[in-house]
């Protein structure tokens, strides 16, 4: 079967949907994966054909991580979010003929959240079409939307209005974009009465790529909705060090690393000179990741070095602990090495999944980076590094994620569902002993 993934975002993004690529391959059908022209080489070095998506949301951030003053929290909160989904479909209409033309001929597309024309072309190509999303973003009366989390008392009525507000940002405000690149292929357009029901119809399955024993797959889901796991390949290639962080590593105890991925905070110099002394009032030792958050302004001394960059697969397993944004794919890199993490939060749903980690127990309360102070962090430090039980339950977390197999769960779902057959039944679909948080009774 020849298959289009359609991965739109930053590199922890893409890299879930690189690992379904590769064990699609592996499976005998032939794969295409879509992403911005920075991450030709991560699908090219897995051995999955590029398709290029163009190069601007990701080209927008990196010129960013440049500018004074600019920081990845002006996309949180309410306002955050507007802001960006005022800006996001422009930028996917501007390269929607190359969406177009990386699905020329394929007969199945797999699409993340933010591939907005995937179930279009979808139609327009008459092939199906499966959404494959890092966060609990189907409506559920359970919890809030991850994206507009607030607190651990959420109404009833908040958490209906979060979906709401969702679906609005999400599929009304951009329905006159997706409409015009309707028109360029051939098809009518779509009305904002019918579009609930036009994606029921265009959209065969939703997969989740998380574990069910982090978040548990709500009651009141649609049975096309499944759990599968966390992506990522078992047999990691090995990866070669620099001299420098080997020795680090091999000269002391394991120590934490710090990074923030994609995420660039307001001033970087700032947020490192807390970090650091934090790290100096616990004792502890520091690799940091410097990324496109620019951490590298820390001096390199016997307690702290600085790197551009580690596989988290290679470097979380000889870690202590981990400090980072919260991002799903770096959270579920945490555990599965089994160590705690510090979770700084920026926006998106990463205060979803700082919440999810410190009520299963394997992180102290988030700190998020608007309220970063080297107290708050040392605090953080020390509860990570020092409480046993949170190891403890992070390990045990560890052990029971190695069980899971989201990728082949995944492989046997689109087979299925693209075959006609029963989908299987994801034997790790039940529900945890550890609940989400408990909404209030108040309407």
């Amino acid at each position: 079967m020849k298959i289009t993934i359609l991965a739109v975002g930053s590199r922890g993004d893409v890299q879930p949907y690189v690992a379904l690529g590769v064990r699609l391959q592996r499976r005998g059908h032939d794969v295409r994966l879509g992403a911005f022209e920075t991450f030709r080489a991560l699908v090219g070095d897995a051995g999955l054909t590029f398709v290029p998506l163009g190069d601007l949301p990701a080209g927008v951030q990196r010129a960013d991580a440049e500018t004074p003053g600019k920081s990845s929290t002006r996309f949180a909160g309410l306002s955050g979010r507007v802001r960006f989904w005022l800006t996001f479909p422009r930028l996917i209409e501007a390269n929607a003929n190359a969406f177009v033309e990386a699905c020329a001929g394929t007969e199945l597309i797999v699409h993340s959240r933010l591939a907005l024309p995937a179930p279009h072309i979808a139609e327009r190509l008459g092939v199906p079409c499966i959404a494959a999303y890092a966060a609990p973003t189907i409506r559920t009366r359970e919890f809030a939307h991850p994206y507009y989390l607030r607190d651990t008392g959420e109404s009833r009525a908040r958490i209906a209005a979060s979906y709401q507000l969702d679906w609005y940002l999400t599929n009304q405000l951009p329905l006159a974009m997706l409409n015009r690149l309707r028109v360029r292929m051939g098809l009518g357009a779509v009305s904002r009465r019918a579009l609930r029901s036009w994606l029921d119809q265009r959209v065969l399955a939703y997969l989740f790529l998380y574990s069910p024993s982090v978040v548990p797959r709500p009651r009141d889901w649609p049975d096309n909705v499944h759990v599968t796991g966390f992506w990522y390949e078992a047999d990691q290639q090995e990866w070669s060090p620099p001299a420098a962080l080997r020795r680090f590593l091999d000269e002391g105890p394991p120590p934490i690393t710090i990074g923030f991925g994609s995420m660039v905070p307001k001033d970087s110099a700032a947020v490192t000179r807390i970090l650091a002394e934090a790290l100096a009032l616990t004792g502890q030792r520091a690799v940091v990741l410097s990324g496109w958050a620019k951490l590298q302004n820390a001096s390199t001394t016997d307690r702290l070095l600085t790197v551009d960059t580690a596989p988290h697969s290679w470097l979380f397993p000889r870690a202590a602990a981990a400090i980072h944004h919260g991002g799903a794919g770096t959270c579920a890199a945490a555990l599965r090495a089994g160590i705690p993490s510090v979770i700084v939060p920026f926006a998106f749903d990463q205060h979803f999944w700082a919440r999810r980690l410190h009520d299963l127990g394997v992180a102290p309360a988030p700190v998020p980076i608007g309220q970063l102070t080297v107290a708050r962090v040392a605090a953080a430090i020390d509860s990570a590094i020092r409480d046993d039980g949170m190891k403890a339950q992070a390990e045990r977390l560890s052990a029971t994620m190695a069980l899971e197999d989201g990728l082949e769960q995944s492989a046997d779902l689109i087979e299925s569902y693209v075959s006609g057959r029963q989908p299987v039944t994801s034997q790790h679909a039940g529900r945890t002993a550890v609940p989400l948080i408990r909404t209030s009774s108040s309407v």
